[in-house]
């Protein structure tokens, strides 16, 4: 099963805020057994976050730099990455289903790869959506 990701549900993980936990748990089981995807704009806003965390940690260049690649490499090596095509952000431009424009791109990344299940967080609750349930 093909499993796609918001960025802010990595972004609760990288963070330990509030569903660390059960984010962690959620990642754990699905990186075995299920194929996990990220979007290429998701990864650099986690790129950003990581870099401004190992500020705030006090982690400066050339260490910094280190960390933030093991850091990101093991992302990569977590899950694939998925773009929305150029038509495929059109169409989130152009949803109205979505009052959030950057969520609808998510989702033309999630239908891009072909995603099964969206997970996503909406303020404090974890929420998964079908993508296609015609597989």
């Amino acid at each position: 099963m093909k499993i796609f990701c918001d960025t802010n549900i990595i972004t609760e993980f990288l963070e330990k805020r509030l569903l660390f936990d059960a984010v962690a748990k959620i990642l754990t089981l699905a990186s075995t057994s299920h194929t996990l995807f990220l979007s290429e704009g998701g990864f650099y806003t986690i790129t950003f976050l990581v870099d401004k965390q190992l500020r705030r940690m006090s982690i400066y260049n050339p260490e910094r730099l280190v960390q933030e690649r093991k850091i990101l490499l093991r992302i990569l090596d977590t899950f694939q990455i998925s773009s929305a095509s150029r038509f495929g952000l059109k169409q989130g431009v152009e949803d109205e289903n979505f009052r959030d424009l950057e969520d609808s791109y998510q989702y033309q990344a999630a239908i891009n790869c072909g995603a099964d299940i969206l997970l996503t967080m909406l303020k404090t609750s974890l929420v998964s959506q079908i993508i296609n349930e015609s597989k």
